[in-house]
């Protein structure tokens, strides 16, 4: 979200202010594999670097916001989220208990939602630093001011339904050529 218009790079919204970008070649340490993605939108570049460790359950996504105007962006929001039945043709439920763990302006300067089907299945999406909030609710959650911000979205507590998680980052301020870095993790 920048200059009060969001931009996604999703399936839903892909035709309604599209963030054009490319993916980097695969990288291979042999302990974990990870690519990078690139995309410019409204005056910030976006690198997303996603990395798999090969005996890991989780993907983390450090992303870089770079400000490539000349003056000062302020209220930057950056967002993921996922419907996390994933589990649907294994158990046909389409419900999970979504939990909000922490927020991350609650001291632990992390954010953590997750959900958990009966048969055991769990995703999380969490967020490091105090800038971070997550949520759940809603199913397509598209506006990452509403995820930080918890309008019409949950921010606490515990619930079983068919509903989305999400994880919503803020930046304030964002000087000429100045960078900002965001990390998250889906766990596994």
């Amino acid at each position: 979200h920048v200059g009060g218009t969001t931009y996604s790079n999703n399936t839903t919204n892909w035709g309604t202010n599209p963030i054009s970008g490319n993916w980097g070649a695969v990288t291979d340490t042999g302990t974990a594999q990870s690519m990078t993605w690139n995309g410019t939108v409204a005056g910030v570049d976006i690198s997303a670097h996603h990395t798999v460790l090969r005996e890991g359950l989780y993907l983390e996504i450090v992303v870089t916001l770079t400000n490539s105007t000349a003056s000062t962006l302020s209220d930057l929001y950056y967002y993921r989220n996922v419907d996390p039945d994933n589990n649907y043709y294994q158990n046909s439920v389409f419900e999970t208990t979504n939990t909000i763990l922490s927020q991350g302006n609650n001291g632990t300067g992390r954010s953590e939602v997750t959900a958990t089907q009966p048969d055991g299945s769990f995703i999380s999406l969490t967020g490091f630093g105090e800038n971070s909030r997550v949520s759940y609710g809603g199913f397509s959650n598209r506006d990452p001011l509403a995820i930080y911000n918890g309008t019409g979205l949950s921010q606490s507590g515990s619930t079983l339904s068919d509903e989305a998680i999400s994880l919503a980052f803020h930046v304030p301020t964002l000087a000429a050529g100045q960078s900002t870095t965001l990390t998250l993790r889906y766990t596994f």
